[in-house]
């Protein structure tokens, strides 16, 4: 049970009556319950969630968000993944826009805010070749496998249930950015949160900034229990005027807009300037209204977790079976360890 004062400051539960004294709870022999601004609890505690979501485990449901991971290599000129393990750099126009690394941080002054909290890695996209085009974009992204939602606990329909959202982000330019989640299965919607300071209406350049959004449920989404996209999770460095306009709605469900309907009006003050550079790291995504600092994984678990399994099926003598093919993969579960797999034409 629950207890908060009220008008009439006495509880009852389990036949045990409580009297608010104006600081505590205390019960009937005077024994302090708990203070609200702290205190210590002795003995057992029940307690069935934490936040509204699991007690331990997984409860992050992002993988490799602290960025440790990068299989691919650090440093890529590329469009999609080059790097990071789970995330992606997407933009518009040539490949050579943007550049992305994996950023080992230094334990300066300028990192204390993330490198206290136990982050020595962040994701980086910068700027190669610079555009204000109208139909350009450049962004980082995150998808969420659709049963990994499915099977989180969040339940997504309910306007009073929540999924958290939060990380740490550093840009060198100034101006507000968005962050957008978008679902993709039934009809699109989208969750649009501004990236800027408390209180503000930029972000601070050169500054790590925490943000963290309590997202609700919405009896529009639509979530597949299937290896498909359940949530897309993009940070918008920049988007043209093809995709923004003045009156999207921010921190409310709508409609994914198509044209001119994604996001607010953008400054291209980033996209204009050579060596800019969006920098994230310490990603959660956890059920509930709160996020709990620390959910993430050991790093060889989120090595094994960022690898996305299959299995080639070939002919023994390399040639492959499937008509009109050179090789067949099949995604799906697999052993920790797969030496290879032979197939056998009949």
């Amino acid at each position: 049970n629950t207890f908060s004062p009220t008008s009439t400051p006495s509880r009852s539960t389990n036949g045990v009556t409580y009297v608010w004294d104006g600081n505590k709870w205390v019960s009937a022999d005077a024994a302090t319950f708990l203070p609200i601004g702290g205190g210590t609890l002795t003995g057992d505690l029940t307690v069935p969630s934490l936040n509204g979501g699991q007690l331990a485990g997984f409860r992050n449901l992002i993988i490799n968000g602290a960025m440790q991971i990068a299989q691919r290599g650090t440093t890529a000129n590329v469009n999609g993944y080059g790097t990071i393990d789970r995330f992606q750099c997407t933009h518009s126009g040539a490949a050579n826009e943007v550049n992305q690394d994996q950023n080992v941080l230094a334990n300066n002054a300028g990192n204390q805010p993330v490198w206290d909290r136990g982050f020595r890695n962040s994701y980086v996209m910068t700027v190669v070749t610079t555009t204000n085009a109208a139909a350009s974009f450049r962004r980082i992204q995150y998808n969420v496998e659709a049963q990994d939602i499915a099977s989180s606990g969040w339940d997504y329909q309910n306007p009073n249930s929540f999924i958290t959202i939060s990380f740490w982000i550093r840009a060198s330019v100034s101006q507000r950015y968005f962050f957008y989640v978008v679902s993709p299965d039934g009809t699109e919607q989208q969750y649009v949160v501004p990236i800027q300071d408390a209180g503000g209406t930029t972000l601070s350049a050169n500054t790590w900034t925490q943000i963290t959004a309590a997202i609700p449920g919405n009896a529009n989404i639509t979530i597949n229990n299937d290896t498909g996209i359940g949530l897309q999770l993009d940070w918008i460095a920049f988007m043209g005027t093809d995709f923004t306009d003045a009156g999207v709605a921010l921190e409310t469900w709508s409609a994914f807009g198509a044209g001119d309907q994604r996001l607010p009006d953008m400054d291209n003050t980033w996209s204009n300037t050579i060596g800019a550079f969006l920098e994230i790291t310490g990603v959660q995504l956890e059920v509930g209204s709160e996020s709990v600092p620390g959910a993430r994984s050991i790093r060889p678990l989120t090595a094994h977790q960022s690898l996305r399994p299959f299995i080639t099926l070939r002919h023994p003598g390399g040639r492959c079976c499937a008509p009109a093919c050179v090789s067949t993969s099949v995604r799906g579960p697999a052993p920790c360890s797969v030496a290879w797999a032979g197939f056998e034409c009949a």
